[in-house]
């Protein structure tokens, strides 16, 4: 998991702590997307939002008020906003990566993922509907249509893997190198 995941984790569990650096290649988050029509489509309206975002300085500050920050304190629930008669987009949402993957305990999704999620909606008009998913059923919700949209994580160790053929992703919008380890503190 990226440094601020284990922070958080370790922050919410006395019991844990931080052990080690598994490896060192690049992890990025993206958006998966069913490859037909449809996804190639919101592909590129995500992709324009994300450079839009990028150029702003706005991807920075999501990513400073919602994983750097929120290593140290809660994340706040994030409520999209509606546009009068735009498209309705379902995004999966697993909650297994706090806080950048996040669902607050009243089952709201919260953190930076729904954040950038929710700021790309804004740059493109659309109307977002948050799904709360398992993460190992991500790819069915995608290729099955029951949401058009997943979080993507992804490592890169010379290759891409762990996207299954017929999803395709957007350009990252977050990124790491270190990947951390959490375990039981010796007693």
């Amino acid at each position: 998991m990226p440094k601020d995941v284990a922070n958080y984790v370790v922050r919410n569990n006395d019991a844990l702590e931080i052990s080690a650096i598994n490896h060192v290649f690049p992890n990025y988050l993206s958006f998966g997307f069913k490859d037909d029509e449809e996804g190639r489509k919101l592909k590129s309206l995500f992709n324009d939002a994300i450079i839009t975002l990028e150029n702003s300085g706005r991807l920075a500050m999501l990513k400073e008020t919602y994983v750097t920050d929120a290593a140290f304190n809660e994340p706040e629930p994030v409520r999209p906003e509606k546009f009068d008669g735009a498209e309705i987009i379902k995004i999966a949402v697993t909650g297994d990566m706090p806080p950048i993957d996040f669902i607050a305990e009243d089952g709201i999704p919260a953190g930076f993922n729904t954040a950038v999620m929710a700021e790309c909606a804004k740059v493109a008009k659309i109307n977002l509907e948050l799904v709360n998913i398992d993460a190992t059923a991500r790819a069915a919700a995608l290729v099955s249509g029951r949401v058009n949209a997943v979080f993507w994580f992804q490592t890169m160790g010379g290759e891409k893997f762990d996207v299954p053929e017929g999803i395709i992703l957007s350009e990252p919008y977050y990124s790491w190198v270190e990947m951390y380890s959490v375990k039981l503190k010796d007693k």
